[in-house]
Parts: structure tokens; C-alpha cells; sequence
């Protein structure tokens, strides 16, 4: 039965599209295409090796809290579900395929076209399923796929209370733009957004209703926020920051070219520029999908965009790209010629992904066969790795065996400074992934390609939380000026930290940092007592000289080196100027 449209003012004012006929909302041929959608999510769960990140994710799961250093728990609790259900790679992306496959369904209530033709339930799946990332995120577990779960629940109970006005779709919303919150910070964009498209909803006490109660049950996300410093949104607004380069802002297009597909993506925005939105349900997706795109293409001005960060446009484009299909027979002309052939692209993607090739550098290649070998040589000792917190993921997640890393200047802060896991191994023998420069490693083959160097630790130096205060009276220095600089340092650890190890040597260094350009310096001087007791603070002098760099704004800070670990994050940064 073919459906005809008609719109509907309700009593709040807007006009809504609306289907006055009833009729089967599914039937018996959607629920074959979903089940051959998540046939294929789950046998691509099963056989396709984690990536790095999801790695990191199922450590989140391992200590489930109201919140990470990177992102909120929603993510957490989906892979602790599915892993008490499954084992493996399934059961940390079990939850991820389900989510997708209700995603589609509350996506297909949303276009409300329903109907017993095959051709178009085609249509449908196939718009979906040409949208890279979309597909990805079927099987891949990171916060983006519970946000698209939520995001499709939330737009299905706004255009249900657009229609209703009801309490009852008002409290709807409200629990889903919490699930939304929950999942990942964009979440703030798409509410925003939204609300930006319908200003009447800053008039709507059941809007406002519905936006408090996502406050109010996101409350103890805010509060570990608050307990933890606000390490997200100092990782994601400053740390983050980068000073503008030309490459960041050219790439962003063909990056989302092929993140959504070109084809599918030149559609959206042709049918964006081309038609005007219909209703206030339709200039919601239109500022959705073209928010999302246009905002982060504002924010390539001050760093690197990685193409997922726009995977909430996907839901708006599938619904609007459909509907507008439907009207116009033209643009189904276009989908059959352009878009349904690239779906073949994307399975075979899906088959390289299961089965390696090995001029191919994908995330999901080798990690089980790396870890197993490296397991081998380490045994059941702790492995403790520099500067990545993705490798400890994926070695914790393939060998079941403790794992951390130490974070140093050169890299990034990340979960595990928040869980601080070298305390559990203080003093006691680990395995330290190394380099060739270490005098105290050993070169050990993993495979024909790759080494490894691996330092047996007769004990962990601990000194990665260990903070330095210091004020400077002046921020102007004169390159190659004396300075002496009264410090503090402060041993938050509940034992006593030895400053004096013949393996991992102990030194304090001047921290310098331009940008991506950092660089590390020996003091002229300093005193250090052989141990700093549990909870203790000592104060004394250090002297050092102020480097000739070829930057004039520079961030300046102090750090402690232990033998081979590069500098750690020991103290916050001043801003200077060098003359």
C-alpha cells in the first residue's frame, strides 16, 4: 500500500508531516534485510581482530566508573555487557552490531514511509550501507556506536512529540539525549543543533522539562568530571589545540569523502543546497548533517579532524537522502548508478579486513599473533610499555596478563595516569619495553620484521605522579640567562620513592614547548635528597640556563627522567618569552 502525505498543525504551532492512512509498519521482508544486516555485523565481530582503540575501551570495562579520561562511559558498560554474555572480539562488540541493527529500525520509523515494496526497503538499506563509517561502526566498538544508537532513538521522539506535544515524548527525549550524553561529548552538538533549528522549543516548558532531566541523570558524570579535575575537557578544547596548518583544513573533504562515501556524501549536500526543508522535522536533519560538517570543518583552523567525529550526519543523510529519493525519481536514477555499486568497494573492504594482506597496514592486523609472541618472552611479568596507550590494551586484552604505560612530555595523558597502575607494581621485577638505546635491553625478534628491545626491571622506578611546584617572577628570559628557581616536590604515593637507582637513574630536566616542538634540558645544578617519603613535600633550589630555541613563545615546565623513560608530567607549564 502506497502512502500518501499530508501535514498537520498541532496545537504547539508546527507543521509536521503526517500519514493519514494506516497501515503494517514492518514487515515480513524488512525483517529479512535486518536479519542479513546483522548476519553479516556479527560474522565481521567474530573474525575481525580489535583495533587498537577498542582495545583501550575494553580496559574501560574492566573498571566501570561514571566516567574516562577520553570519553564517558556509555561505551564501557556496552562492552562489559557483551563480554558477561560472549568472550573474545564478539563479546566486546556484541552490543555494537544490536545497537545498529535498532538504530535501523527506529531510523526506518523515523522516515514513516513504510511500506511492502521490496525496491524501496532495498533503497533503504542500501543508502545505509553505502555510508562507510556507518558500516564500521555496525561491528567496531567505540563510543560513536552507542551515539548513533541514541541519536536515532532521540530524532524518532522529537519528530513523535513535534506530532503529539505529549509529556510523555518530551520524558522520551530526555532519556535519550541523556543515552546521547552518555556516549560521547558530540552529543552537545546534535542537542544544540536541534535546538538552534526550532527556536520555539526555547519557549516549550516540556522541552526545557526534557533538557533538565538530562542534566540531572548526567549529574554524576559532571561530578567525576569535577573529582578528576576535568581531564576530558582540558584534553579536547586545549591539549588538543594545535596552531593552524594548511593541511588540516584541505584534507578535511576527501577525508569525509571517504568516511560517508563521495557519492553518498554529493548527494547530501546537493540535496542540501538544492531543496528547502519541508517542516521543522526536516530542518532539525538539515542542521544536524550540516552542522556537523560545517562545524568541524571550522575546527580543522585549530588542529587535526579525524574523519569519525562527523559520523552523527549519517543518520540525518540516510533519512533525508531517502524521502527525497522517494519524491524524486531522478535522484533513485542516481543511487542505482553512483552509490549502489560502491557497496561492492565496501564488502570487499570487509573481506580485507577478515583476511590480512600483507602490503596492507590496517589497525586490525597481527595484534593477537604480537602479543602471543611477545608473551613468550615475557612470561607472566607485568609489560610495561612508553608512550602508547594502545599497545598495553591490546597485549592486556590477547594475553589476559597486566599491562601499562608510562606517558611521557612526548606524548599525550590518557586513562592510565587516572588509574595509575605502576603503583600496584612498585618495587616488584616487570618487563619494560625498551629501545636500542637502553644499556640494560636486549634485542629479541618477535617475527622477521620486527624487534623488540626488553629491559627486565629488578624494580619499577615510580615517579610518573610526582608533582613540582615553581613560581616565576618574570615571563621574559634572555637566552643563555642564569636562573636559580626555588621548587617543590611532592610524592602523592602512599610509599617512599628513591631517587637514587643505578638502573633507572633519577634527574631533573627544564621542559621547553613550541607547539609540536619540544625540547628537553639538563639543569646546571640541583639537589636531591636519595628518597622523598609517602606524602611528603621537600623544597630546594635548581639551576639552569635558558636555551637559545628558535621559538620566542615558548611553554616552559619541570620534569623528572628515570634512566631511559623520557620526561614525565611532573609540572604544569608556564608561558614565556624568550629574547
Amino acid at each position: 500500500m502506497e502512502l500518501t502525505e499530508t501535514r498537520i498543525r498541532p496545537e504547539h504551532g508546527l507543521l509536521i508531516p503526517q500519514n493519514p492512512v494506516s497501515c503494517q509498519r514492518f514487515t515480513r521482508y524488512f525483517f529479512i534485510f535486518l536479519f542479513g544486516w546483522t548476519l553479516v555485523n556479527l560474522l565481521q565481530a567474530s573474525f575481525t581482530q580489535l583495533n587498537p582503540d577498542e582495545a583501550y575501551y575494553w580496559l574501560y570495562a574492566q573498571q566501570l566508573d561514571w566516567g574516562y579520561f577520553d570519553h564517558p562511559p556509555m561505551i564501557a558498560l556496552f562492552i562489559r555487557l557483551g563480554s558477561q554474555i560472549l568472550s573474545g572480539e564478539l563479546g566486546v562488540r556484541l552490543l555494537t552490531v544490536l545497537a545498529q541493527s535498532i538504530s535501523l529500525i527506529f531510523i526506518w520509523l523515523t522516515i514513516r514511509h513504510w511500506t511492502v515494496d521490496r525496491r524501496k526497503l532495498i533503497l533503504f538499506f542500501g543508502i545505509a550501507g553505502s555510508i562507510v563509517l556507518f558500516d564500521v561502526y555496525g561491528f567496531v566498538s567505540t563510543p560513536d556506536a552507542p551515539l548513533l544508537l541514541f541519536e536515532s532513538l532521540f530524532l524518532w521522539a522529537y519528530q513523535k512529540y513535534l506530532r503529539s506535544a505529549k509529556w510523555s515524548d518530551a520524558l522520551l527525549m530526555g532519556l535519550f539525549m541523556t543515552g546521547m550524553l552518555y556516549s560521547k561529548y558530540h552529543a552537545l552538538l546534535i542537542i544544540a543543533l536541534i535546538w538552534l533549528s526550532n527556536p520555539r522549543l526555547f519557549k516549550d516548558l516540556k522541552a526545557w522539562t526534557a533538557g533538565w532531566m538530562a542534566l540531572l541523570l548526567y549529574a554524576p558524570h559532571i561530578w567525576w568530571e569535577f573529582q578528576h579535575h576535568f581531564p576530558a575537557l582540558e584534553y579536547h578544547l586545549i591539549d588538543r589545540a594545535e596552531p593552524f596548518q594548511w593541511q588540516y583544513l584541505l584534507e578535511y573533504w576527501p577525508n569525509q569523502m571517504a568516511a560517508l562515501n563521495p557519492f553518498t556524501l554529493g548527494l547530501a549536500l546537493y540535496i542540501f543546497i538544492r531543496y528547502r526543508a519541508q517542516h521543522v522535522f526536516e530542518r532539525g536533519l538539515y542542521f544536524i548533517a550540516g552542522g556537523m560538517l560545517l562545524f568541524f570543518w571550522l575546527m580543522a583552523l585549530r588542529g587535526h579532524v579525524e574523519p569519525q567525529w562527523t559520523i552523527s550526519a549519517a543518520i540525518p543523510m540516510i533519512i533525508l537522502i531517502y524521502r527525497k529519493a522517494i519524491e524524486k525519481p531522478a535522484l533513485i536514477r542516481y543511487i542505482h548508478r553512483f552509490i549502489f555499486p560502491t557497496l561492492l568497494l565496501i564488502l570487499l573492504a570487509r573481506i580485507v579486513l577478515i583476511i590480512p594482506i600483507s602490503f596492507l597496514d590496517l589497525p586490525f592486523y597481527g595484534h593477537r599473533e604480537w602479543a602471543a609472541a611477545l608473551q613468550q618472552i615475557t612470561g607472566n611479568r607485568p609489560v610495561v610499555f612508553m608512550d602508547s596507550y594502545q599497545k598495553p590494551s591490546l597485549y592486556s586484552f590477547y594475553t589476559r596478563r597486566p599491562a601499562f604505560t608510562l606517558n611521557s612530555i612526548d606524548y599525550r595523558k590518557n586513562q592510565f595516569d587516572i588509574w595509575k597502575k605502576e603503583i600496584a607494581f612498585h618495587h616488584q621485577p616487570c618487563v619494560l619495553v625498551s629501545t636500542s638505546e637502553d644499556p640494560y635491553a636486549q634485542a629479541y625478534a618477535l617475527s622477521h620484521q620486527q624487534t623488540v628491545y626488553l629491559h627486565f626491571t629488578r624494580h619499577l622506578p615510580t615517579i610518573e605522579h610526582i608533582r613540582i611546584a615553581f613560581t616565576l617572577p618574570v615571563r621574559s628570559l634572555h637566552a643563555g640567562e642564569i636562573i636559580q628557581l626555588p621548587i617543590q616536590i611532592y610524592n602523592p604515593y602512599p610509599f617512599a620513592v628513591n631517587l637514587q637507582n643505578e638502573e633507572f637513574p633519577v634527574s631533573l630536566n627544564t621542559i621547553w614547548i613550541h607547539g609540536d616542538d619540544k625540547w628537553s634540558m639538563p639543569l646546571i645544578a640541583a639537589q636531591l635528597p636519595p628518597a622523598i617519603d609517602a606524602h611528603d613535600t621537600i623544597e630546594t633550589t635548581i639551576q639552569f640556563a635558558v636555551p637559545d630555541l628558535p621559538a620566542k613563545h615558548v611553554h616552559m615546565g619541570i620534569s623528572l627522567r628515570a634512566g631511559v623513560i623520557k620526561p614525565a608530567f611532573n609540572s604544569s607549564f608556564v608561558s614565556l618569552h624568550l629574547q
